[in-house]
């Protein structure tokens, strides 16, 4: 993942100290008038990603790009093992400090060690960051590894509103040419997720993301693999 990146979200924590929901959010960058997330507004779409993965009380999460924690943070709170990797060693001391009995490593997404499994692997919010497709295959190869049953990734950015999207971060972000040059967003096809499951004998669901009051989201679309049961 480039550098500058990086640099971004090693900045995006100022105090130490307990957190609320809303406050890992906003560490997470969900803060400015088109990627603001409301802890409630998450948990409804949260509640339809679950259902499609069948997520039992009694299943473990493991997330690459898991940040401060928010996105496992309320299945933390009902009891579900979690743990995940990030890029940013800050980002890690907040999910170490505000979800303590997970297990948290800081490193590169292609770096997932698979020594430990869990019954579900997902990514929120961090493929849009990635380079290229390729470092997203091995990503996604690694997380497969890493599962025992189901790899989901949500926010996707689609390519087929690369345009409209782009036009608008423009209009709702003063400076941007200036503040995010060499910052750009990965955009997929759909059809890459296809071709990658037919390649890997995987079954695959896609569906378009559902987040109520999120902005970014009809910019966005999730996707579930699964190994394919003889």
């Amino acid at each position: 993942m480039e550098n500058r990146w990086k640099e971004i979200w090693e900045k995006r924590i100022e105090k130490n100290g307990e957190k609320t929901h809303t406050e890992l959010l906003i560490a997470n960058g969900y803060d400015n008038e088109r990627s603001q997330l409301r802890p409630e507004n998450l948990e409804l779409g949260q509640r339809y990603y679950w259902n499609l993965i069948d997520l039992k009380l009694s299943d473990s999460i493991y997330e690459v790009g898991c940040g401060s924690g928010a996105f496992l943070y309320p299945l933390y709170l009902k009891g579900h093992e979690v743990g995940g990797i990030d890029l940013s060693h800050s980002l890690i001391e907040v999910a170490e400090e505000n979800l303590p009995d997970g297990e948290w490593e800081q490193g590169e997404a292609v770096e997932i060690k698979d020594f430990k499994r869990y019954d579900h692997v997902v990514s929120f919010g961090c493929f849009l960051y990635f380079p290229n497709l390729e470092y997203a295959e091995n990503v996604i190869l690694r997380m497969l590894l890493k599962s025992k049953g189901s790899v989901s990734i949500y926010e996707l950015p689609d390519h087929d509103y690369k345009g409209e999207c782009e036009k608008m971060r423009r209009e709702t972000t003063p400076n941007y040419d200036t503040d995010y040059e060499g910052l750009k967003h990965l955009y997929y096809k759909k059809q890459w997720f296809v071709d990658f499951a037919k390649r890997n004998n995987l079954h695959l669901t896609i569906f378009d993301q559902c987040i109520p009051g999120y902005e970014n989201s009809k910019y966005r679309f999730c996707v579930i693999l699964k190994p394919n049961r003889r």
